[in-house]
């Protein structure tokens, strides 16, 4: 996990500014704030609500291994199975907080960028944390959502091996061991 301060090298800022520019077209206020709004209103959740509509009830029934001998030798095998495993154990959240982290760093990126001020990295960030505080109970389940969300989104990406699968799953397994914190609302 990366933590970002005042300290953050000019180096640093600039990968970050070639990163979110390479991968999200962000080089400004204007595009930071289009690609979150993009984001929430049509992210990941609702490629995930195709998704399952499109497995429908008899494969959501079907265990992680009969998933995995329809699906395996595809490309899209991860997709299938991130939203399979969403569904199975988030079946009210899915993989919301792939959205609405994502949303949380890109506006933090945008803050090292100089794209937008602190105070608007809160104002915009603050409704997206208090929304994963409403629909999740635990810091847990809201890495279990980003975890599945990632599959999503590793199953629609070319490059993806299993190596990106186990080391997500390495960190997700130490959430779920160690840190079931529930999350307080006010």
């Amino acid at each position: 996990v990366e933590t970002y301060n005042d300290d953050v090298t000019e180096t640093r800022t600039e990968q970050i500014r070639e990163n979110i520019k390479k991968n999200w077209g962000i080089t400004n206020r204007k595009t930071l704030i289009e690609k979150t709004d993009s984001l929430l209103d049509k992210g990941a959740k609702y490629g995930y609500q195709r998704t399952i509509n499109r497995m429908g009830e008899e494969e959501l029934n079907m265990s992680e291994e009969e998933i995995e001998e329809k699906y395996g030798e595809r490309d899209s095998y991860y997709q299938y199975l991130g939203c399979y495993l969403a569904h199975q154990n988030l079946p009210k959240v899915g993989v919301d907080a792939w959205d609405y982290c994502r949303c949380i760093r890109l506006y933090a990126c945008g803050y090292i960028c100089g794209y937008i001020s602190y105070d608007e990295y809160l104002i915009h960030s603050a409704p997206i944390a208090l929304q994963l505080q409403k629909e999740f109970g635990s810091w847990t389940e809201i890495y279990e959502s980003q975890y599945y969300g990632n599959l999503y989104f590793l199953g629609r990406n070319e490059y993806t091996h299993e190596s990106a699968r186990t080391s997500g799953y390495a960190r997700y397994e130490h959430f779920e061991s160690d840190w079931f914190v529930p999350l307080k609302s006010k």
